[in-house]
């Protein structure tokens, strides 16, 4: 069933959940909502038993990497840190309009010098944070002055004179004009002049001459560094506020103010503490870490004017972009700039910001020259011979530059209006679906059927062809992308859908959709690997499925998830709308987990514990069952459909147009085992059937011309999501591979930057992966697994099925735990539970044998371990919070396997260019 929860889909975190499962965000990486966080440990309880906090297998956790396989790197946000960052944007105000232009003449204050003369003499000085004013002029000696700008309203605000700061460059002005202060050259103290009270104010003393910054962090702070501490100062009293311990840090290393100046960056560069730290300057405290550490340098970072993201260019041979989410810590984009790395190479002894982002968010100026898209990854324009002094941003689309004795605008429009056109035009296409008004369902006629154990009749019809689908896969863009469909025959059509606000979850797991967020699909041929015309949806409306020959899609509502519509691909056409379950009680029965189409003309349908086919259009349900809560799976041909049973316990085929029972599958003769998933071969008739228990689950293949079972296989792991990928391997939830002749994990797989598909139109594993060198694409592409490589390595490490423990054999137990509040004999009645459980699955309990299971209490309840010859080989810890019936009811396991035995002989990493 669909679970609307959000997860993390990024280079920092590894997932298994296929896209269906949960809430997408951009760019393929998400942040955890506290719903998602609470719906994560949830899924981790075993039911009935009390809470699982932790499970093991031979001393390691079971989702640890094999030896030998390919490390990946993770993104370190300092995990010691909690990531309290806030938005905080720049005033409004601050930028000029679109088109303005400036011819403010600069001083005349001696001859213009050499650029390493010129270097010292801070002529043209702008605010640390966005601002309209602008200092000219120099302050070197008391005969010169500067002239205050404002470049909006092209007015002069005042002058500053008779200070006198020799050639220092420890000189800043403040956002709104105001104030002027610097650090004198060979002087311990930080010099501050009144611009509109036209004279000096008093200093403020320093300890010694060695302070390198001064800046003002919006327009009611000054900050200055004094012997390795950040003094932040109120304005315009110019009182001590905080002092920020600095360590290690130097000003040389790098800094930056968030827009609004409530932040302080500080880049340090040292080995394993390289990286960002992101102060609070009102708090006086640490708000955030990213760490670099391995990365190149780190040349500048930058807060765009809204305060909603956080840039930083990576130096070395291979420059680099990449952007934070500033209201979550997480990354939202990575730019490989080195085919730009000569264009954006800031002019030698330049004295302007490495990066500054334009008010629109998604342009960058880089080095002073650069004007790069952040959005499609491109470097719009350069500036051929850059000045020594700062280049600023100062409109949409215009740059203050000077230009002999004047600072002028040098004009962008014709660069970024096209950008800004086709923007507008995207915007004005996806703003035009609106929903269509629901229809009233009919159940009158529908057949009211129920779950039967019939004589095997099970007929197939025949599978589609699969599709040659391109072997490159096909490149879409970045952006939030929710999830993708593939649909299942040979036109070869797959559908990605985006909203142009991320979506997370709320504390009930709906949706939370922005006002103004667009929802749109983009279609993709992936026999020629092209991308078709884009489809606006309606504001609201989550893809569900799509009709296997792609001219349909189905959608449901984000605010509330009790709505389908079908939708024409070709005309984004109304073609049914309807509420299926508003008979239930208003809630979450009325939700709608799952919605495929058999046809063009019939659409099954699941909520809470029943299933109904629908004739689209009419809205007449044709029959409605009741089932379990395990995914529908259709057959090959969508003739036949597999549902379980409320007790999860048994899988039935019925005939997916009548809704009949026409075959029964058993898939674990263990007790506790509970079905989670299966899959129809698509093209034999072979069936799988997946359970899950303690410690693992059973694999099945049952021959569907006769239902009988032909392999059955425990295993160390379970899953929600299986899929066939070739006749003698199964997948599943996207990593374990299984192979059915050696009855065991024989490979893993991740997917380090993407999201996996559970469509396969060709029987390969599809999957959608982010490009880590240009963040402005993602890949939709499919895989053979195991590849010929694969295949070589498992041969080699020929991993065989073993079990040291199963039904038939004999297990010994080691119980001791302290007696609870009010009970007497707390480990006699544990061990008498746990014999009676292994003696209802034909294990005798005895002492002496290699395999014992061992009990322990520990700091939050219990703590069980399997032991084979006195060496561990699996771990589980169950919270006591539920009270001594969370270890009486707790499942034992019934298996046991070699440590290690769910790592199989290999991993490889899915990405754009396939398997590593």
């Amino acid at each position: 069933m669909v679970d609307h929860q959000s997860h993390l889909i990024s280079r920092d975190t590894q997932v298994a959940d296929f896209n269906r499962d949960g809430i997408g965000s951009h760019p393929l990486a998400q942040v955890r909502t506290k719903s998602s966080r609470k719906k994560d440990k949830e899924d981790d309880d075993d039911s009935g038993t009390g809470k699982e906090t932790k499970t093991q297998t031979g001393g390691s956790t079971s989702d640890s990497e094999p030896e030998g396989a390919d490390s990946i790197e993770k993104q370190d946000l300092g995990p010691q840190v909690v990531w309290t960052v806030k938005v905080d944007p720049a005033p409004p105000g601050v930028f000029a309009a679109a088109g303005a232009k400036l011819g403010v003449k600069m001083p005349s204050l001696g001859a213009i010098g050499p650029d390493f003369v010129e270097s010292t003499r801070m002529r043209v000085l702008f605010p640390a944070t966005p601002s309209r004013f602008v200092a000219l002029g120099l302050n070197d000696d008391k005969k010169q002055y500067r002239d205050i700008w404002n470049l909006v309203d092209k007015k002069k605000l005042g002058q500053v004179r008779n200070i006198e700061l020799g050639s220092s460059k420890i000189q800043a002005l403040s956002p709104d004009g105001s104030y002027l202060a610097g650090k004198p050259q060979w002087d311990n103290v930080i010099s501050i002049y009144g611009v509109t009270q036209n004279r000096p104010l008093s200093p403020i003393r320093l300890s010694g001459t060695a302070s390198k910054l001064v800046a003002f962090a919006g327009k009611s702070r000054l900050i200055l560094e004094d012997s390795k501490e950040l003094h932040v100062y109120s304005v315009p009293d110019f009182k001590p506020k905080t002092v920020i311990e600095l360590g290690g840090w130097k000003a040389d290393d790098g800094w930056a103010v968030s827009a609004g100046g409530k932040y302080f960056v500080a880049v340090t560069r040292a080995g394993a503490a390289a990286g960002l730290k992101i102060f609070d300057l009102d708090a006086g405290a640490i708000a955030g870490g990213i760490s670099l550490k391995g990365e190149p340098e780190c040349l500048g970072a930058a807060f765009s004017s809204d305060g909603q993201q956080l840039a930083v260019l990576l130096g070395g041979e291979s420059p680099e972009l990449r952007v934070w989410q500033v209201k979550t810590g997480e990354v939202a984009g990575q730019f490989d700039l080195t085919k730009f790395a000569s264009q954006i190479k800031p002019r030698e002894n330049y004295q302007g910001g490495r990066l500054e982002w334009f008010p629109d968010q998604r342009h960058l100026l880089i080095g002073g020259k650069g004007v790069y898209d952040s959005r499609d990854g491109k470097l719009l324009s350069e500036l051929k011979s850059p000045p020594i002094y700062p280049v600023r941003v100062i409109s949409p689309d215009q740059l203050a530059v000077v230009a002999k004795d004047q600072l002028i605008t040098h004009d962008l429009s014709s660069v970024l209006k096209a950008k800004t056109a086709v923007s507008t035009e995207l915007t004005k296409t996806e703003e035009k679906p609106v929903a269509a008004p629901t229809k009233p369902v009919d159940r009158s006629e529908a057949a009211q059927l129920t779950l039967e154990d019939v004589e095997w009749t099970v007929k197939l019809g025949k599978p589609p062809v699969p599709i040659q689908a391109v072997g490159r896969g096909v490149e879409i863009p970045a952006g939030a992308l929710f999830m993708g469909c593939l649909s299942q025959s040979q036109h070869g059509i797959g559908f990605v859908m985006y909203t142009s606000e991320a979506l997370t979850a709320d504390e009930n797991g709906l949706p939370i959709v922005e006002p103004g967020t667009r929802f749109w699909l983009e279609r993709l041929d992936l026999k020629t690997g092209s991308k078709q015309k884009s489809v606006p949806l309606p504001s609201g409306s989550i893809l569900m499925s799509v009709s296997p020959d792609g001219t349909l899609v189905c959608t449901h509502n984000a605010d509330g998830l009790d709505r389908l519509d079908v939708l024409a691909v070709r005309d984004g056409s109304s073609k049914g709308s309807l509420e299926p379950y508003h008979d239930a009680p208003p809630g979450p029965e009325q939700q709608v987990h799952y919605a495929e189409f058999l046809d063009s003309l019939l659409l099954l349908t699941a909520a809470t514990g029943r299933m109904t086919l629908w004739d689209i259009g009419t809205n007449k349900a044709r029959y409605e069952i009741e089932i379990g809560d395990m995914r529908p799976e259709f057959s090959p041909a969508r003739d036949h459909v597999a549902v379980t049973d409320a007790a999860h316990r048994l899988i039935y085929l019925l005939d997916a147009k009548t809704g009949k029972t026409t075959g029964t599958v058993t898939p674990s003769d263990v007790s506790g085992d509970r079905v989670t998933a299966c899959s129809f071969h698509p093209e034999s008739r072979l069936f799988a059937t997946l359970t899950e228990r303690t410690g693992g689950g059973e694999l099945r293949v049952i021959d569907l011309d006769n239902g009988q079972v032909k392999k059955q296989i425990s295993l160390p792991v379970s899953g929600s999501v299986m899929q066939w990928v070739g006749l003698d391997y199964v997948l599943i939830d996207g990593e374990k591979l299984v192979c059915i002749s050696r009855e065991c994990v024989v490979w893993n797989y991740s997917l380090p930057d993407g999201m996996h598909l559970r469509d396969s139109p060709d029987q390969r594993h599809w999957y959608i992966a982010a490009d880590t060198a240009r963040s402005n694409v993602y890949t939709v592409r499919g895989v053979d697994m195991p590849d010929e490589g694969v295949v070589q390595r498992i041969g080699a490490a020929n991993p065989r099925g073993k079990l040291l423990l199963r039904p038939g054999q004999a297990i010994a137990l080691d119980i001791q735990v302290d007696n609870p509040d009010g009970m007497d004999d707390f480990a006699e009645q544990v061990k008498n539970v746990l014999t009676d459980r292994y003696l209802s699955s034909k294990i005798k309990v005895v002492s002496g044998v290699p395999v014992t299971l061992k009990v322990r209490d520990n700091d939050s309840g219990w703590n069980l371990s399997l032991l084979h010859d006195g060496k561990p080989i699996w771990s589980h810890d169950i919270d006591g919070e539920a009270g001594p019936s969370a270890l009486l009811e707790f499942e034992p396991p019934k298996h046991a396997f070699p440590a290690g035995a769910e790592k199989g002989a290999g991993q490889s990493a899915l990405g754009i260019r396939g398997t590593k």
